[in-house]
């Protein structure tokens, strides 16, 4: 359960949704797991409107797919994730 709310401008991590193609030769489980987003609309308690850092649509997320942006990188995401849900 995800206690916290967020606000217009607040940087999040939000979960990376990819599937792997071997006829791209991609391996989804190579990919980031987070990638970091700004919130641009709050549409409810539990959906978020993202933004891309470099301003493109991310599209609506619900709030169990994002992580609150502590300003410390991935590396310290990966460990705590585990033990956080």
């Amino acid at each position: 359960k995800r206690d916290f709310f967020l606000n217009q401008g607040d940087q999040v991590w939000r979960k990376n949704q990819v599937l792997s193609s071997s006829a791209n030769h991609f391996m989804a489980k190579l990919a980031p797991k987070y990638i970091l987003s700004v919130v641009h609309k709050k549409i409810s308690n539990l959906v978020y409107d993202l933004r891309n850092v470099d301003g493109s649509k991310a599209g609506k997320w619900h709030i169990k797919d994002l992580k609150k942006f502590d300003g410390n990188g991935l590396e310290n995401l990966d460990h705590n994730s585990e033990s956080s849900d």
